[in-house]
C-alpha cells in the first residue's frame, strides 16, 4: 500500500516548521516492504521567492516530493488538499499541515491497523503545544478515545492531521470542502461528515506533537464568519446533507418563526444527559426551524463565545471555565440554566470515591454551587433534588423524563433461539449495588441452561467468567443513540435494576425504568422510593429488596411465567407512550423555553 501525505502550508508559518514536518514524515521506519510514501506540500499565500527557496531546501528533484504553488492569493486548507489529492497516487492519504511531526514509527502502527482491521481510516493520538485564546473546539489532547459523530459536533476529538485513510473512503465521502470560509476548521468539517459513514479505529500509542490548529493560523484574511458562527454553519451544512447522521442541528439564519440560539455547555462523558435533556426534543423541533444550537466543553468554553446566545443551559458543569461563562452570561443578561439530575449535595454518602470530584470540599463543588446561585433557573426532573437546590436558587424548574423509544430499535439484534436474555445497562458506579444482584445471577445460570446475560458499563465478577459465550460483556458507550440501539438489539426478556435506598438514589431520575421498557424488557426494580414513583408491583415491573434470594427468586419467576413477563411488558409499554414518550413532552418542553424568555415561540 503505497501513502501520499499531502501537506497544507501557510505563508504565516515559518519555513523551518515545514521542514521539520516534512522530515519527519521521510523518517518512518519499520514499514513494510515495498511501501512507497510521497510527500505533496500545498504553499497557499506565498511569495514566490519563498516558494523558490523552500523548493530548493527540500530538494524538489526527489520524485517523491512535489512543490505545488498558487501565488499571494489566498486559497484555505479544503481546496489546496482536494487538489494534492488529486495530484497524489497513495491508495491511502494523510491531510496534514505544517505543525504536525509524526513519531519515526506512526505510520507502521497505523498502516498495520488500516489493513489488519480491514477499516477505512485509522487514527492516532495527538497532543497541541498551543491552544489557540479564541476556540473552544480544541482539548490539549486528542484521539484519546474512539468518539462518535456527537461529540465531534462540538469538541474536536479526533486530528485529521494523524489519520490514515483510504482514498476511495475520501471519494466516497465527497472529499474536502472547497469553500475557503471553513479554512480554520476545514479538518473538523471532513472529519464530522466522514467518521459516521466508513469504519475507522484508533491507535492509542504515543501521541504525535501538533504545534497549533488550523484554527490558530495567522491567514492574513477577512473571515465571513467568526470561529463559532463557522462551527455552527459547517455542522449545519454537514447535518443536512446527510439524511443517515442525527438529525439534530437546525438551518441557520433562516428560521421565519423564531430564530433562538441555544448554547448547551457540559463535559463530553455526559452526553446521555445532553440528549435526553435536550436533543431528543430538538430531533423533533427540526422541521420547525425554531433554533439553532451549539455545545461547548465545560473546560474550555471561552466565555464571549456565548454573547449572541438566547438561552445557555450548563449542564453539570463543575468546571472553573463553565463558572466564568456563568458569571458573564449574568453580566450580559444573557438566559442561564443549569440543569442538574444528581444530588451532589448528598453524593459522596452514597459513592464515597466520588470525594475528590465533587466533594464538599474540592473546588468543583465551589464551581458548582456558584453557577447555581448565578444561573436565572435550575432545571431538575425530582422532587428531593428539587428541594434542596431551593436552598441555593429559588427558581427552580421541573419537567418529567422523556424517552425516545425509536432510539430503542434497529441494527443486528441478538440470537434468541429460545434463550431468556437477562441484562443491565450502565454507568460503572453502579457496580456497587449488584453484589447480591451477582450471587443471583450465577445460581440462575446454573439452574437454567437456556439463559444468556448481556451487561454494559459494570465489571462482571469473575465467577461469571466459567460460564464463557452465555456471559456478554461491553464497555459504556458515550454516544447515547449507540448505546441505545445496542441495549435494544440485545432484545432482552429480563433486566434489571438494583440501587440502594439514599436520598442521593431517590434524588435520580427513574430512567432505567424508561429505558428497560424501551427496550421490550420486563424490568425487576430495587425497593426505593425513586422506583415507587413509577413502578407499580407485578403491574409494569416487580419491585424487590435488594439481597440475594428475592433477585434469584424474581428471575426465576418471569423466566417461568412467559405471560406475567408480557402482561408487565404491555403495561409499562403504554404507560412510557402516554406519559414518557419524547413528542407527548415535548408541549412541557417548548412552554419552559417561552417562560424562560419571557415570550411567545410561534410554533405551530
Amino acid at each position: 500500500m503505497n501513502i501520499s501525505f499531502i501537506i497544507y502550508h501557510h505563508g504565516s508559518i515559518s519555513k523551518e516548521e515545514l521542514f521539520l514536518t516534512i522530515d519527519s514524515y521521510k523518517k518512518q521506519k519499520f514499514l513494510a516492504e515495498g511501501v512507497e510514501i510521497e510527500i505533496i506540500i500545498m504553499l497557499d499565500q506565498i511569495d514566490f521567492h519563498v516558494r523558490d527557496e523552500v523548493k530548493e531546501s527540500i530538494q524538489v528533484q526527489d520524485e517523491k516530493v512535489k512543490v505545488i504553488h498558487f501565488g499571494k492569493d489566498f486559497m484555505g486548507a479544503g481546496p489546496m488538499w482536494q487538489k494534492g489529492l488529486s495530484l497524489s497516487k497513495g491508495e491511502a492519504v494523510i491531510f496534514t499541515w505544517s505543525g504536525v511531526i509524526w513519531n519515526e514509527d506512526s505510520l507502521f502502527h497505523l498502516q498495520n491497523i488500516l489493513i489488519g482491521e480491514e477499516c477505512d481510516a485509522v487514527y492516532g493520538m495527538a497532543r497541541y503545544t498551543e491552544t489557540p485564546d479564541n476556540s473552544s473546539h480544541i482539548e490539549h489532547f486528542v484521539g484519546m478515545k474512539e468518539l462518535g459523530e456527537s461529540h465531534l459536533s462540538f469538541i474536536n476529538s479526533i486530528s485529521l492531521g494523524y489519520m490514515l485513510i483510504k482514498r476511495e473512503a475520501v471519494r466516497r465521502t465527497g472529499g474536502m470542502s472547497e469553500d475557503k470560509e471553513l479554512t480554520q476548521i476545514a479538518d473538523w468539517e471532513f472529519l464530522i461528515r466522514v467518521i459516521p459513514k466508513i469504519k475507522s479505529s484508533t491507535f492509542m500509542g504515543h501521541p504525535i506533537i501538533i504545534t497549533f490548529p488550523l484554527s490558530s493560523i495567522n491567514y492574513q484574511y477577512t473571515f465571513k464568519y467568526s470561529l463559532d458562527e463557522a462551527i455552527r454553519t459547517f455542522i449545519t451544512k454537514a447535518y443536512q446533507q446527510e439524511e443517515s447522521l442525527p438529525q439534530v442541528i437546525f438551518k441557520e439564519k433562516t428560521c421565519k418563526k423564531s430564530n433562538l440560539k441555544i448554547a448547551i455547555i457540559n463535559n463530553p462523558a455526559e452526553n446521555a444527559q445532553v440528549q435526553l435533556c435536550f436533543l431528543n426534543y430538538f430531533d423533533l423541533l427540526k422541521k420547525e426551524q425554531l433554533l439553532t444550537w451549539r455545545r461547548f466543553s465545560e473546560s474550555t468554553v471561552k466565555a464571549e463565545e456565548l454573547k449572541e446566545y438566547d438561552i445557555v443551559f450548563f449542564v453539570r458543569c463543575k468546571a472553573r471555565n463553565a463558572f466564568y461563562a456563568a458569571k458573564y452570561c449574568h453580566e450580559q443578561k444573557i438566559k442561564t440554566v443549569y440543569l442538574l439530575d444528581d444530588n451532589w449535595f448528598c453524593i459522596t454518602k452514597t459513592y464515597p470515591q466520588a470525594e475528590t470530584q465533587i466533594g464538599r470540599n474540592t473546588q468543583y463543588y465551589h464551581y458548582f454551587t456558584s453557577m447555581l446561585a448565578i444561573a436565572d433557573y435550575v432545571l431538575v426532573y425530582n422532587t428531593i433534588l428539587e428541594e434542596d437546590i431551593k436552598k441555593y436558587n429559588g427558581a427552580v424548574l421541573k419537567l418529567s423524563p422523556n424517552v425516545t423509544t425509536s432510539h430503542f430499535r434497529g441494527g443486528e439484534p441478538a440470537e434468541k433461539s429460545g434463550v431468556i436474555h437477562i441484562g443491565f445497562a450502565g454507568s460503572p458506579s453502579k457496580k456497587q449495588h449488584f453484589g447480591p444482584g451477582f450471587k443471583a445471577l450465577i445460581r440462575v445460570l446454573y439452574d437454567y441452561k437456556e439463559t444468556k446475560l448481556f451487561f454494559k458499563g459494570i465489571e462482571m465478577p469473575l465467577e461469571l467468567s466459567r460460564f464463557n459465550e452465555r456471559v456478554i460483556q461491553t464497555p459504556y458507550t458515550l454516544d447515547y443513540k449507540k448505546y441505545a440501539k445496542e441495549v435494544g438489539n440485545w432484545q432482552c426478556d429480563i433486566m434489571m435494576s438494583p440501587l440502594d435506598d439514599s436520598r442521593y438514589t431517590n434524588s435520580k431520575c427513574p430512567n432505567k425504568y424508561l429505558e428497560i421498557t424501551a427496550s421490550g424488557a420486563a424490568g425487576i426494580y430495587s425497593n426505593t422510593n425513586l422506583y415507587h414513583t413509577v413502578v407499580s408491583n407485578q403491574y409494569n415491573g416487580l419491585i424487590i429488596n435488594n439481597n440475594e434470594e428475592e433477585w434469584y427468586q424474581a428471575i426465576a419467576l418471569l423466566i417461568a411465567n412467559k405471560s406475567l413477563r408480557h402482561k408487565m411488558i404491555e403495561n409499562a409499554t403504554r404507560d412510557i407512550m402516554k406519559n414518557y414518550e419524547t413528542k407527548v413532552l415535548l408541549p412541557d418542553f417548548i412552554q419552559m423555553l417561552e417562560f424562560i424568555l419571557g415570550n411567545k415561540l410561534n410554533i405551530y
